[in-house]
């Protein structure tokens, strides 16, 4: 054998451990997602984990598992966790609970304490999110993209949401479109105007149907109610 012909199968070998080393590899693993402030407006303010303390939020801070963003009155922030985005509204505190990966899945987990969110849920390239949103009584499972929330209803723009109960009850699939109300143990699906409906007060005793009433105003969504989103792929 001559010296040529040995540094080909050098060569060789050396291109074959490459691909052996990157075949045990494996498929590519999903990065743990991080949480970071896009966009500000108003007072924003953070608690950041193992602190009682509140500070001024600022673009670009990131945020760790166990912070707490909350909101002003006519001021909005709007997150960034791995490529889905989650624009919190005015008077909206919102806490982060997880944000992990599993394999080719990230995991992000938050708390609506109060106010309302926007979320557009969109999956690293090639792989899954599990993201779950909860405010303290229904889980909902989301088959979609884009949906609003606030502790109580919920309104679907894309993909479908399966609203229901924690504790179990009735249960719907919202779909595009559609809106969403927790109202007395129920969870209901109608066109916005009805779930209006259903939330005003009932007519004092007394008073005939038909009879000419103000309009009474809509009552005010319960604050302190769990409900649980979760999205996945």
């Amino acid at each position: 054998m001559n010296v040529k012909t040995t540094r080909v199968i050098q060569r060789l070998m050396g291109v074959l451990v490459v691909l052996t080393v990157l075949s045990r590899a494996g498929p590519l693993r999903a990065q743990t997602p991080t949480a970071r402030i896009q966009e500000l407006s108003g007072t924003v303010e953070v608690q950041l984990p193992g602190s009682s303390q509140w500070i001024s939020a600022s673009v670009g801070m990131d945020l760790e598992q166990s912070s707490i963003i909350s909101t002003g009155l006519r001021s909005s922030a709007t997150l960034l966790i791995g490529q889905s985005r989650i624009m919190v509204r005015p008077l909206t505190r919102l806490s982060i609970e997880e944000l992990s990966a599993q394999q080719n899945t990230e995991q992000v987990s938050l708390f609506l304490r109060t106010g309302k969110v926007r979320v557009e849920v969109t999956p690293p390239q090639n792989g899954r999110t599990n993201f779950m949103l909860r405010s303290p009584q229904a889980t909902n499972s989301v088959r979609g993209t884009t949906f609003e929330f606030d502790t109580v209803r919920l309104t679907v723009e894309e993909g479908r949401v399966w609203f229901a109960p924690s504790a179990g009850g009735s249960s719907a699939l919202v779909r595009a479109g559609e809106s969403s109300a927790y109202i007395e143990a129920a969870v209901l699906v109608s066109p916005p105007h009805a779930i209006v409906d259903l939330l005003r007060p009932e007519l004092p005793p007394g008073t005939e149907n038909g009879a000419a009433m103000p309009e009474p105003a809509p009552r005010p969504p319960s604050i302190g109610i769990d409900t649980g989103i979760s999205v996945s792929w």
